[in-house]
């Protein structure tokens, strides 16, 4: 399995290969990206497990969502399984991570800067987005909320808001604040855990009234 690892921040020096050290490797996708980490145990790499994927992306396509936009896109994992939806974009705050995913998906469309900045003047009618980092001190807290926000603030009145979540925020008591601000105003439609070998990760489902 691939070791799932926080993504770092654009202003951290990535010891991640460029996509020039990737050509010359031959890989040039990411299914290929994936079984050559497995093979070389390579640990400086984010990917979201297939399994995960495929989760997220038939939950999202169960509400035939027209448009799409995914808060921290990563390497387009994501972004690149929503083969249905034609009119979808990532916004991704690492440089890599945004440099490494229009190489493995030139025909989509990638945003690098910060998602609390990105700014759209309609609303999306799915909204994906994935927590990149397990820091839970109050600095790292008020981020979460933060993009949990942003994530809704995008979100159509009858959209779908997914949330791949660290299991803290679904189960702790210290997030309960957070529970209580998806739910105040959204229909909470399901809560899956994933079977994650490393970090227990679950996706949690809202929609609009």
């Amino acid at each position: 399995m691939t070791r799932i690892t926080s993504c770092a921040s654009s202003k951290k020096k990535s010891n991640q290969m460029t996509k020039e050290e990737l050509k010359s490797k031959g890989i040039v996708n990411l299914e290929l990206l994936e079984g050559y980490l497995l093979l070389n145990e390579q640990n400086n790499f984010f990917i979201l497990p297939k399994n995960i994927t495929n989760l997220v992306t038939e939950i999202c396509l169960i509400f035939k969502p027209k448009n799409c936009i995914n808060l921290n896109s990563n390497l387009g994992e994501l972004l690149a399984n929503l083969t249905k939806i034609k009119d979808k974009i990532g916004i991704e705050l690492n440089s890599q991570n945004f440099k490494l995913a229009k190489y493995f998906n030139p025909s989509l469309q990638f945003k690098n800067l910060d998602p609390l900045s990105f700014i759209s003047k309609s609303h999306f009618d799915s909204v994906i987005f994935m927590q990149p980092y397990k820091s839970f001190n109050d600095k790292g807290t008020r981020l979460l909320k933060s993009y949990l926000n942003k994530s809704l603030e995008l979100l159509s009145p009858k959209g779908t808001a997914i949330f791949i979540l660290h299991h803290d925020v679904v189960s702790s008591y210290d997030f309960i604040d957070i529970r209580s601000m998806i739910t105040g105003k959204y229909h909470l439609e399901a809560i899956v855990k994933t079977p994650m070998y490393r970090d227990n990760l679950y996706v949690l489902v809202v929609r609009g009234e």
